[in-house]
């Protein structure tokens, strides 16, 4: 039975932060903890607990979901009155505090990880290694919450220790990217040189210097891109520069022990249906599984679906299943995020990613039968993406019954067989930034990624590596931020235009108008502007008529 040490372990540090008041609301406070190792471990699972979390937040509303929803790849979809993701995918607000809980639960990830770097020096016992190890994913965990805070909101107040601050300001984005930046740099430092090989699967979920290489990579790569930057901020008045991040992405290349797995279809689970799925089944297709069986997975975001619904299993992809039906292999959700068949359209038959990443209502046909349109779904299109989707497999009843069910003993129940990981960065990613990045291997590194999905090889262009990333890494939360960086946002949405679909049953069109007044950045919850005290404003076109949905 997979472990999944992080999303399974309750919160046994309750530390949170009110919206951005960082008053300890726990019996737990700092006078009295921590006081040994094992309650530092205590508030680190913590931490990453908020990372993942979808307890506290609507699953819409965590990162890697809206990300999704502003991708000109998929619709908002769910049903007829599912005006939340609807207005997320149109640009428009739906209500004031529309993401108000993803901020409250991005602070409470920084307030922690505030805690645990405050609380290193109490602990004298603390053996110098353990207190590096723990000082590099505190850091690394405060870059990735500012970095998703900077990414949808741009305009965000930096608080670097758990008492109170005197005001809530918002700092400038490049005071708050160079925090990122900094963090990431002490994270690469603190963290040992282990190898995937030789980390053990107790630290499945944990941050690793890798990790750091990586995401500091794509910070940089969104920084310089949005800002039109030749060099990234550091908090001590000093820069980071091409030259050192491409070092960071080599040295990943190089010596993580990440690869890439042979067969690409083989990282998601719908593979492990391969009995009762006649596609992946005629492909001789086996599910890798998740991060220690794993190789090119770097870091993930750790769910299963032994615990009780939105604790420890996954509702982004309860979201993202397919409206009030089971089939096999794709379950049952919402009916979040609908593919855009521009997306089908527009991909090449003979990149197998193709077939491998969308489900294709009409094309897989003769794999799956008993599809049915739903009069409740809002913009049915046809299509569904494949990777992050509730998966079935025949029980020994012979009922669709979610894998976890039938691999592990899981809770039967569609709610909770959703327990399936988010990788955040795989090694695939690395390897097509540092083309872009111009490494002296960029092309050993963009031939490498298409040589896995039998294609041929093409020059390291921009426009090559921008073709590339929109088919190696759909559908993986990283879309909508590579058209920001790249400043094709305005262009992509522009052809997103009288699009058919159906809506409650009725045949109709979609058209995606992105607002260049926003600059592709989120509205900042009302409720946050109103408790600042004229500290936070709101951002540019989240304030008129045009923003109402």
């Amino acid at each position: 039975m997979k472990m999944k040490i992080f999303a399974f372990i309750l919160l046994i540090l309750g530390i949170q932060a009110c919206s951005l008041d960082t008053d300890n609301l726990t019996s737990k406070d700092s006078s009295s903890f921590p006081e040994t190792s094992e309650d530092l471990n205590s508030a680190l699972i913590s931490s990453y607990q908020e990372a993942a979390n979808v307890v506290k937040i609507m699953a819409y509303q965590h990162p890697f979901a809206v990300s999704e929803f502003n991708s000109d790849q998929r619709f908002g979809g769910g049903g007829l009155h599912d005006i939340n993701v609807q207005a997320l995918s149109q640009f428009k607000i739906s209500n004031v505090d529309l993401l108000g809980e993803n901020w409250k639960s991005r602070y409470t990830g920084i307030y922690r990880a505030n805690f645990i770097l405050e609380s290193l020096d109490d602990l004298e016992d603390l053996e110098p290694d353990t207190k590096d190890y723990v000082a590099g994913q505190a850091y690394f965990l405060r870059a990735y919450f500012y970095m998703n805070l900077a990414q949808m909101f741009e305009n965000v107040p930096i608080i670097l220790a758990t008492s109170e601050p005197d005001e809530i300001k918002q700092a400038a984005p490049a005071e708050t990217w160079a925090q990122i930046f900094s963090d990431l740099k002490d994270a690469i430092t603190y963290l040992p040189n282990t190898t995937y090989q030789e980390l053990s699967a107790d630290k499945d979920g944990s941050a690793t210097k890798w990790a750091a290489e990586a995401l500091i990579a794509r910070a940089y790569l969104f920084y310089t891109g949005v800002y039109n930057a030749t060099s990234a901020p550091l908090s001590d008045g000093t820069t980071l520069s091409k030259a050192e991040v491409l070092a960071y992405v080599d040295d990943c290349v190089a010596n993580s022990g990440h690869r890439l797995i042979s067969d690409f279809r083989n990282l998601w689970p719908y593979a492990v249906s391969n009995i009762d799925y006649a596609y992946a089944k005629d492909n001789n297709l086996q599910w890798v599984g998740e991060e220690h069986s794993n190789p090119e997975c770097i870091w993930a975001l750790k769910y299963n679906g032994y615990g009780d619904r939105g604790f420890s299993t996954n509702d982004i992809i309860l979201g993202m299943g397919i409206r009030q039906q089971f089939q096999v292999p794709f379950g049952k959700g919402w009916g979040y995020g609908t593919v855009n068949p521009q997306t089908w359209e527009d991909w090449s038959d003979s990149d197998l990613r193709k077939v491998g990443s969308i489900y294709s209502v009409e094309n897989e046909s003769s794999w799956v039968s008993g599809y049915v349109k739903k009069t409740s779904q809002s913009a049915e299109t046809g299509f569904w993406q494949k990777k992050y989707i509730p998966i079935n497999m025949l029980a020994e009843d012979g009922k669709a019954t979610g894998y976890e069910t039938v691999l592990y003993g899981a809770y039967n129940h569609f709610t909770r067989n959703t327990g399936q990981d988010i990788m955040v960065l795989r090694f695939a990613d690395v390897l097509l930034m540092g083309a872009e990045l111009g490494s002296s291997k960029a092309q050993d590194y963009l031939d490498e990624v298409r040589n896995r999905v039998n294609l041929t090889s093409v020059p390291v262009t921009l426009e090559n590596i921008k073709a590339e990333r929109n088919h190696e890494l759909a559908f993986e939360g990283v879309r909508y931020y590579d058209l920001l960086r790249w400043h094709d946002a305005e262009t992509a949405f522009a052809k997103v235009k009288d699009v058919p679909i159906e809506t409650g049953g009725s045949a109709t069109t979609m058209t995606i108008n992105f607002r260049p007044d926003t600059r592709g950045f989120m509205p900042i919850p009302q409720t946050e502007i109103d408790l600042s005290n004229g500290g936070i404003v709101q951002n540019d076109g989240w304030s008129g008529a045009e923003a109402a949905w």
